[in-house]
This record gives C-alpha cells, sequence and structure tokens, in this order.
C-alpha cells in the first residue's frame, strides 16, 4: 500500500501477465517494459487515495497493448549501492511474516542510545524519477521494498521479499509468476535464471537464451546468477 511504490508497480504487472496461460521471459520482458513506461507517466511521488497511481481507462489501455505485443524502451535508470535486508517466515499453522528493512544509501548518522543509523531514499533515483525537489515538504517518502504475502482462499500461501532497490520489483514478479501461475515448485522458482528491463537494456542471467528475448533493448547476458 501507499506510500510503497512497489505494491502499485507489481501488481499493475501482474495485472498484464494475468491472462497468460503461461509466462516465460518474453511475456516478463513485455510487461516489464510497459511498467517502466506507466512508471514514467503516470508516478506520482506519494501516491494516495486523491492521486491514484493509474485510471482504469489508461489500465485498459496498457492492457490492451500488452494483448497486441506492444514493448517500449526508457531511459536507463542509475544503479544504486543500497543496504537491504528481508526475511520471510511461514509456519506450519498460517501465521506469516515478511520484513524488509533498509539504510537505503545512508545518511552516516546514528540515533544516538539505540544503535542504527538514519536511512537516506532521497538519493534513489527508482523513488524520486523527477528529482528530490519534487517532493512536499511533510509528505511521506516512497520505498519499493516490497515484503509481500499471497493469500489463497483468504490464508497465506506464499511469503516473499527480496533487496535489491529497482530489481526488487522485478525479481519477486518472476517468483510469483513462475509459482503461482506456472505452478513451479518454490524453490525452483526462485532460483530459475532472471530478467531485468533496465532502461534500454534487458539483462539476463544464466541460462536463458539471447535470441528468444530479442526486441527493442539491447540484451545484456550475465557471468552468474546474482
Amino acid at each position: 500500500p501507499p506510500p510503497a511504490a512497489s505494491g502499485l508497480l507489481m501488481d499493475f504487472t501482474l495485472s498484464l501477465l494475468n491472462e497468460c496461460p503461461h509466462v516465460g521471459p518474453n511475456e516478463f520482458a513485455r510487461a516489464f517494459s510497459l511498467t517502466n513506461e506507466v512508471r514514467q507517466r503516470y508516478f506520482c511521488n506519494t501516491p494516495d487515495d486523491k492521486n491514484p497511481f493509474i485510471l482504469k481507462s489508461s489500465m485498459d489501455e496498457y492492457q490492451t497493448a500488452f494483448r497486441n505485443g506492444s514493448v517500449v524502451t526508457g531511459k536507463p535508470e542509475s544503479a544504486s549501492r543500497g543496504a537491504t535486508t528481508h526475511i520471510s517466515v511461514l509456519d506450519g499453522a498460517g501465521n506469516a511474516a515478511s520484513v524488509t528493512t533498509t539504510n537505503g544509501e545512508s545518511c552516516g548518522v546514528m540515533l544516538p542510545d539505540v544503535g542504527f543509523m538514519l536511512n537516506n531514499m532521497l538519493g534513489e533515483e527508482d523513488l524520486n524519477p523527477e528529482g528530490f525537489h519534487t517532493h512536499e515538504p511533510g509528505t511521506r517518502l516512497p520505498s519499493m521494498m516490497a515484503p509481500s504475502v499471497a493469500l489463497r482462499d483468504g490464508r497465506p500461501s506464499l511469503v516473499t521479499g527480496s533487496g535489491g532497490s529497482n530489481r526488487i520489483r522485478s525479481a519477486l514478479v518472476q517468483i510469483i509468476a513462475r509459482h503461482l501461475s506456472n505452478g513451479e515448485k518454490l524453490e525452483e522458482a526462485t532460483s530459475a535464471p532472471r530478467i531485468h528491463l533496465e532502461g534500454d537494456a534487458l539483462h539476463a542471467e544464466p541460462g536463458l537464451n539471447p535470441k528468444e528475448l530479442a526486441g527493442p533493448w539491447e540484451v545484456k547476458t550475465w557471468d552468474e546468477q546474482n
């Protein structure tokens, strides 16, 4: 939920993939491209009830574009070296906890007698695509952290989350869709090679065929999983 932007963007991506009988790397890449496009067009720094992320009419437009095979590329986003940690717990009784903590870029200030550092989210371009100066004084800062619990019939069926700044969204969408839509075992869905669309470059981990990822982007293959 707001002020996190991650959940809104992941919801958008998953809604595009919802009609696919099987979700593969090509479908992920196209969905990520449209999500990045809509983020640039509609993203507001602090979405809330008065400032929805995207109108239903626009959502229908993107659903149609996805069905028709449309893709777009955007401007590169700067890499972030943050300090994010996540833990997921699901017990036999169905109790679930998903917790992500971060120092962001960290600001170097330790709270006296408490022992932890204040974070600094203003420097992360993924959170401030229009610049940190666009935040109204007194508004809560957005976050891309996405501690997530997926429900089936009202009960937790998947607990997940990740570090990784703007790669959090793409990693989690691939795990969720592979496990809950494709029916892959959780370990298989988690360890499967991933892609990440960064501007006009599609990054691919080992195990994926670059020819199958062809599109209006440069495919960059990685030497190892990350």
